[in-house]
Order: structure tokens, then C-alpha cells, then sequence
């Protein structure tokens, strides 16, 4: 199984639908520890998304919603999954097809480029409490649609597992001991929009 450009069109555009259609439930998540904008932040920067999929290279298809992600969608999160997205780009340059391999090692140099530009490590109720554990799922050991659904497992009990965090990094952490309780709004995103990648495979 290869991963081609019409396959990251299909997960960036239902990811730009999950993102839209949980806008409310988002913003209110964002109310609890945040300052209330977060799901109309990045909603306006999913909508702006789906014009820009036109690339037939996967990388520049990356790379412009990268872009048009940060130009849009205002606030940490924007800058931080545009930034992600093309890191992704950059590993994948050169490449018509993907295999599960080159899969895990985007997702880890996304994991990297979140790392140095956000200061976030494991743990500090984030998303990368999500794409920690959808990554290390990305194992060739088994058919690339167990494997997807692995990861995507493991997705939803890494967002889960942010409700039971302190947060110590980013607004939520002016809250202390009382964002403990709460799911964590960005670790929400991620995993809207990494659960419906399985559905792209052909």
C-alpha cells in the first residue's frame, strides 16, 4: 500500500470537514481553559483550506496548506499544525508514492518541528499527547488498515488521557490545577483530524 497526493487530499479535506462540523463543540472545550476563539480560529483556516488542494506533488500540496493554514487560522494551534504540515512536506520532496515507513517518519519530524517551535513536550496536555501515540502506532507489522486503526486507538485515549493532565504549557496552564478535568482542546483537534485518514486508503 503507497500513499499518493490524492491521498493526502482526501485527509486534509476530512480533516477540513471533522474540524467545521465541531466547530461549537471546540469553542466551548476552549471556554473551560482558554479564551473562547479556538474552534472559530482554526474552522476559518480549514474553510480557507479547501480551495488551496490542487497539487498533484505531495509535497507542495503539503506545503501550501501548511502555509494557508498559518495565514489563516490565527492563534497557536494555526501556527503550529501549518508548521507541522510543512515539515511534512519537506521529509516527503521528491516522492510520488509513500510508503507506511515514509508515513512515521513525516509524522516524526512533525512531532520535531512542534517540538522546537512550541517549547511543548509529552505530557504537558497538548496535542502532542495525541500525535505521540498515533505515531508510534505507525508500525509495519501488520496490514497498513490495522495499523491506521491502531494508531487512530490510540489517538483517542491520547486526547482522553489530557482531561486527567495538569496543564503546564500555553493558556490553559494560567488555570493550574484546575484545568485538570478538562479535555484539552487542542489534543480534541488532533484527533478530528487524524481519525479519518483510514478512509482514505483505496
Amino acid at each position: 500500500m503507497n500513499f499518493d497526493a490524492d491521498f493526502f487530499k482526501c485527509f486534509l479535506k476530512r480533516a477540513s470537514t471533522e474540524i467545521q462540523k465541531n466547530e461549537k463543540l471546540l469553542t466551548e472545550l476552549d471556554s473551560e481553559i482558554g479564551d473562547s476563539d479556538f474552534g472559530v480560529n482554526i474552522s476559518r483556516g480549514f474553510k480557507a483550506l479547501d480551495k488551496d488542494l490542487n497539487s498533484n506533488e505531495i509535497w507542495e500540496l503539503l506545503d501550501e496548506a501548511g502555509k494557508t493554514i498559518m495565514e489563516e487560522a490565527s492563534g497557536t494551534f494555526g501556527t503550529l499544525f501549518g508548521s507541522m504540515l510543512v515539515a511534512m512536506g519537506r521529509v516527503s520532496k521528491g516522492k510520488k508514492k509513500l510508503t507506511l515507513k515514509d508515513l512515521k517518519i513525516m509524522f516524526e519530524e512533525a512531532i520535531k518541528t512542534v517540538e522546537e517551535l512550541g517549547g511543548a513536550k509529552r505530557g504537558q496536555k497538548t496535542f502532542l499527547d495525541v500525535l505521540y501515540p498515533f505515531t508510534e502506532n505507525l508500525e509495519e507489522k501488520a496490514q497498513v488498515e490495522t495499523v491506521l486503526d491502531r494508531a487512530i486507538k490510540a489517538a483517542e485515549e491520547g486526547m482522553n488521557s489530557t482531561k486527567n493532565m495538569v496543564a503546564t504549557i500555553g493558556r490553559a496552564s494560567y488555570y493550574g490545577e484546575n484545568s485538570k478535568g478538562h479535555l484539552d482542546p487542542g489534543a480534541v483537534a488532533m484527533y478530528l483530524i487524524l481519525k479519518g485518514i483510514k478512509g482514505c486508503l483505496k
